[in-house]
């Protein structure tokens, strides 16, 4: 009887309590303080070409990265993509300037890059 008695308590309680999620280790502090984060913006892992909502843009060699003031991302996707992106303020990726090889200025796809590999912005 002392064995259902104690099933019947051991269950009771295991609807009443509700155990706490583990906590996860805050990473930690920078010289100044801050505490790091990585947020994934666009990509799903496969290489490839492809612009629009974060989660399905697709990228060939991802390098250099830059965020201006108004908080627009640029990307330069070298590899085999060779262009120049931004990520407008809605999450999706838009060209900016790019998608072949080569050495040309122009404006949007009239541009060509050899391995776009650094981003820099100014005024």
């Amino acid at each position: 009887m002392a064995a259902a008695g104690l099933t019947a308590a051991a269950l009771a309680a295991s609807f009443l309590w509700q155990p706490k999620p583990p906590r996860r280790p805050e990473p930690a502090a920078t010289p100044l303080g801050w505490r790091g984060q990585v947020e994934l913006l666009g990509g799903d892992g496969v290489a490839g070409d492809a612009g629009g909502p974060g989660p399905r843009s697709r990228f060939s060699d991802p390098w250099g990265v830059a965020l201006d003031a108004g908080g627009m991302l640029y990307v330069a996707d070298a590899g085999d993509n060779n262009r120049i992106l931004r990520r407008w303020l809605d999450g999706d990726f838009r060209l900016l300037a790019g998608g072949r090889e080569g050495f040309a200025d122009g404006l949007g796809g009239a541009a060509a890059f050899n391995t776009p590999s650094g981003i820099a912005l100014d005024r």
